[in-house]
């Protein structure tokens, strides 16, 4: 988990994108028979959530996760700011 808090006029919607872009699993190295061989699967998923966003941010991250190519390993859990309050 990677809480992001922020403040009017900072990048926070880039910087969020940036560590989904980047986000991965660290590979371990074994040694077999003197071969060094990747022990790890890349079994890799990131839940990505955004509460009370507007509809320009949430199209940005959609967009940005489709161009990247990270897409396929994100879950969108998006509430956007026209959303009743109660589904927050």
């Amino acid at each position: 988990k990677i809480p992001l808090f922020s403040a009017a006029g900072l990048p926070h919607n880039e910087i969020a994108a940036q560590i989904c872009r980047q986000a991965g699993l660290v590979k371990r190295l074994e040694k077999s028979d003197n071969l060094i061989e990747d022990g790890e699967e890349d079994n890799f998923a990131i839940v990505f959530a955004a509460m009370g966003v507007n509809m320009e941010t949430a199209q940005f991250f959609k967009r940005d996760f489709e161009e990247n190519g990270s897409m396929e390993r994100v879950t969108l859990f998006l509430n956007l700011a026209n959303d009743p309050t109660i589904e927050r």
